[in-house]
């Protein structure tokens, strides 16, 4: 708003006092202005407004080259000033500043009189507004004041201001085109304007919540970088890194990341959590946009930078699976060793192990079981000595014991580490491991030179010793599922634990409940004449009435 002050015109002080001498008695036309000024100022004094304003405007009209007239006309303005009429201050200051004869030669008086005239026209609008609002009218006509503002007045010190007010309104309004061009036009004409900021962040969060996030890390860059000092410029900094990392523009997302870094320093400690988030985010970035070497290093250097924060485990994990897809397997397993050996140790310490890590760790060390769980899977029965069967004898029984050490390794995976994902996939190895055992033993081959009657007799004696695997796989299979479900860990190993299950114990899995769909009610027919659908007999039409029952049916 302005700042016009609200008492009497300085003017008034430097009038001449004295007594009032009557125009008749004066017969210089010189000092008819003085005498005109000093009737009209006792009034003023004395409060007595309404004739000193006829006696001051008529001053100004009639003198208006003269000193006087400027007194006169200050003082008009301030007492509509003084009295908050703002129509007739509006109107007081336009005609007096399109009064050439008054204002020629005088630019302070002029400029005066404009801002007066200025503040008059803000101000009617202030009123409207409220008076508008408080009878939750229509706010078109506010908006619009407020534009008409700026035209006539567009070098006023509240020119940006009332474009901004009308931007905001006709936001409410729903006219956001309309909004945004005001503030675009602000942006344009008015390069000092305090309120620059506030309209670029706002067109930045408007590109936003309009879910174009392209336009939205454009602009929310751009505000950062023109208003560093404003305090939302790190958060919008921010954003924009993140709005240009979920459009793809995975360069320009670690560009600006390293902008914020930069910026807002690594070594702050009220911001080394924040900026631990930031570069793990660009070794995201630096994966996502498939510069995987890059981002493997990211992840290394974040992991050692950041040891104590949790992320630095999850950084551990990725930098790994970047190695594997980069064929760098050695060195994969180099980094899961250190995951899991991290972890060991601190459990070893008593250390609190965060979630993440707990996680990590199970899957590398199940991972760790493949190798020994492949030779276990290859074993082979060897085919029975009908005179000699104990060398058989003895491969079953090491198979029996390979068997064991399988379960009792996916057992304290389960048992150590307490995690969903890697205790579902090692309960399905367990039971595989009961699958492996059978199979071998029903695959053992009949003798060469056997008759039928033995070998006969030698599958059956086979099929019977697999059986208490077979059941054991079964059950293993069905707790597998169980646990999935329980735990909520619907993981491929599960899937293979369900489907598994269909196959060798089907009554034993788990059942899909379906519920049967009702018919939907046959929409009405519309549109038809009675007896449209209705055929005809012998040429003959039947009546209206059946025929519309027969349709409504």
């Amino acid at each position: 708003s302005f700042s016009f002050t609200a008492g009497r015109f300085s003017a008034l002080s430097s009038a001449s006092s004295g007594t009032i001498v009557p125009e008749e008695a004066d017969e210089s036309a010189e000092k008819r202005p003085a005498v005109k000024l000093k009737l009209a100022r006792v009034l003023y004094a004395y409060n007595d407004f309404e004739p000193a304003l006829e006696m001051f405007d008529a001053l100004v009209k009639s003198h208006p080259r003269s000193e006087q007239a400027v007194v006169a006309a200050n003082l008009v303005v301030d007492v509509h000033n003084l009295r908050k009429d703002w129509p007739s201050l509006y109107d007081a200051a336009r005609r007096y500043v399109d009064d050439p004869d008054l204002v020629r030669g005088r630019p302070e008086l002029k400029t005066q009189l404009s801002r007066y005239g200025e503040y008059a026209k803000f101000a009617l609008i202030q009123k409207l507004k409220e008076d508008v609002e408080a009878e939750e009218g229509d706010l078109s006509s506010v908006a619009r004041g407020f534009e008409e503002f700026h035209r006539e007045f567009p070098k006023s010190e509240n020119a940006d201001q009332a474009l901004f007010n009308a931007s905001v309104l006709y936001d409410k309004l729903g006219l956001k085109d309309r909004a945004n061009g005001l503030r675009q036009r602000l942006l344009a004409d008015y390069p000092d304007s305090e309120l620059r900021s506030d309209v670029a962040f706002y067109l930045a969060k408007q590109h936003e919540q309009r879910t174009e996030y392209g336009k939205a890390a454009v602009a929310f860059r751009s505000f950062a970088r023109e208003f560093p000092k404003d305090p939302r410029a790190r958060d919008a900094l921010y954003d924009a890194s993140v709005f240009y990392a979920g459009t793809g523009q995975a360069r320009t997302a670690v560009k600006v990341r390293e902008e914020y870094l930069s910026t807002y320093g690594r070594k702050r400690r009220k911001s080394r959590s924040e900026s631990a988030a930031v570069e793990f985010a660009i070794a995201q970035d630096l994966e996502r946009g498939r510069r995987l070497g890059d981002a493997a290093r990211a992840y290394a250097a974040f992991a050692k930078r950041y040891a104590l924060d949790p992320l630095a485990f999850d950084a551990m994990w990725r930098e790994a699976k970047v190695h594997r897809r980069l064929r760098r397997i050695s060195t994969a397993e180099k980094v899961e060793g250190r995951i899991l050996g991290t972890v060991l140790w601190m459990k070893k310490k008593g250390r609190r192990v965060p979630p993440n890590a707990r996680r990590y760790a199970s899957l590398v060390a199940y991972s760790r079981l493949d190798e020994r769980f492949e030779k276990y899977r290859k074993s082979r029965l060897p085919t029975p000595n009908l005179r000699n069967p104990r060398p058989f004898q003895r491969a079953l029984k090491q198979l029996a014991r390979d068997r064991d050490k399988v379960i009792r390794r996916y057992e304290a995976i389960i048992k150590d580490y307490k995690q969903a994902e890697a205790s579902i996939a090692a309960l399905y190895r367990i039971a595989r491991a009961w699958d492996v055992f059978s199979d071998a033993i029903t695959k053992v081959r009949c003798p060469r030179g056997a008759g039928r009657d033995v070998c006969d007799v030698l599958r059956t004696r086979m099929e019977e010793l697999s059986l208490p695997a077979r059941d054991s796989a079964v059950e293993a299979y069905g707790v597998c599922v169980d646990r999935a479900a329980a735990l909520e860990t619907f993981t491929s190993h599960a899937t293979r634990c369900a489907r598994r299950l269909e196959t060798v114990a089907p009554a034993q899995a788990p059942r899909v409940v379906e519920k049967i769909a009702a018919p939907r009610p046959a929409a009405r027919l519309t549109g038809l004449q009675p007896g449209s659908l209705m055929l005809k007999r012998s040429g003959a039409a039947p009546e209206e009435k059946t025929a519309s029952r027969e349709v409504s049916q």
